[in-house]
């Protein structure tokens, strides 16, 4: 094998494992105890609460209703950090930042 393809093959072997293994760490630090289903539920189920326990719809009500709304549809929509997620940011992050390469 010419030794420059070796040297190549070896260089993009250890970016691979290197950036599956910091995207494996990220996995594990920013996962949350409760998927966005989840938290998304739990927050409809307090508005619920809320709601019934009140009769009269002021417009202090109504804009709390609003924006538990809101709240609840913008948990549902966020994604969780899963490998693959990690894995995109790590070599997103690993191939565009860097020092400048003067040839």
């Amino acid at each position: 094998m010419n030794p420059l393809l070796g040297k190549t093959l070896l260089r993009v072997t250890v970016f691979y494992a290197y950036g599956s293994f910091v995207a494996w760490i990220f996995t594990v630090i920013e996962k949350r105890d409760e998927s966005s289903h989840e938290r998304m539920e739990r927050t409809l189920k307090e508005l619920r609460k809320e709601m019934n326990l009140k009769y009269n719809m002021t417009e202090s009500d109504f804009g709390n209703l609003v924006n538990k709304t809101a709240e609840a549809i913008k948990e549902g929509d966020n994604l969780d950090w899963t490998f693959l997620n990690s894995a995109g940011f790590v070599f997103a992050a690993l191939t565009t930042i860097g020092k400048e390469c003067k040839y």
